[in-house]
């Protein structure tokens, strides 16, 4: 008679794992003793349940030192390539400010100019742009009451 490894009763039949070389009862080993019979050829593979647990927590192996070179790499160019987009923006927020501040150059605001209910306001524009030298039309202007 053999003892188990786990529970230490002696038992005449055991299952020994292909692993640690110990040998268990079946129920500690976590088999029925029809199931381990039925393995036939297979019981040389068989594991005992603390072996099995570890060959399940191992990790991948790790990749060749070229494909982690090639991740990198593919990393560090979408780096290069987020940092051309954010330079291509600040660079293009800059031209519409540029752009807004020359629109706003032909911009003329005209302020305290009273209103009475006998002028119009289109013809008082006119003749104030064409005593400095510009060309009013109506669509280009926006009049705003307060």
């Amino acid at each position: 008679m053999t003892k188990c490894a786990s529970c230490l009763n002696e038992a005449r039949d055991l299952a020994q794992c292909s692993v640690c070389l110990k040998c268990f009862d079946f129920a500690c080993g976590g088999i029925t003793e029809s199931g381990y019979r039925k393995l036939g050829d297979r019981k040389a593979a068989w594991k005992c349940p603390n072996c099995k647990n570890s060959s399940n927590l191992k990790q991948a192996p790790t990749p060749p030192l070229s494909v982690l070179e090639e991740k990198l790499s593919t990393v560090e160019n979408k780096h290069k390539d987020a940092e051309d987009v954010d330079r291509r923006i600040l660079i293009l927020e800059d031209l519409i400010k540029q752009k807004d501040q020359n629109d706003r150059l032909n911009n003329a605001e005209f302020k305290g100019v009273l209103i009475k209910d006998s002028e119009n306001l289109f013809e008082i524009v006119s003749k104030l742009g064409s005593s400095i030298n510009l060309k009013n039309l109506k669509s280009e202007l926006d009049l705003k009451k307060l």
